[in-house]
């Protein structure tokens, strides 16, 4: 518990944001897929995503923070991975 919190603090202190890992890029396409694809069928979290400005096209991360180029590329491949089964599934669910 002492390691997190020194990390933590030592983050803060830093001041600068550290890059998202390969896990955290994941994270954020595959949440931002059906936040943005459902829209008006799930309107809380879209308006809370589109708030944050998080859906805006060309959006890499939570926060203007450097990405690995690769993670990057991975995450949109993902994210269009997510967003076409959706489509299908509403398209079947009718």
């Amino acid at each position: 518990m002492q390691a997190a919190a020194d990390a933590f603090l030592a983050a803060l202190w830093r001041g600068t944001r550290t890059k998202p890992g390969l896990f955290d890029l994941m994270a954020f396409h595959v949440g931002r897929a059906p936040c943005d694809e459902l829209g008006e069928l799930a309107p809380t979290d879209h308006a809370y995503w589109a708030g944050k400005g998080w859906l805006e096209k060309g959006r890499r991360y939570y926060v203007d923070v450097l990405v690995n180029p690769v993670y990057r590329v991975l995450g949109a491949v993902v994210g269009s991975y997510m967003r076409r089964r959706i489509r299908g599934d509403l398209r079947e669910v009718g």
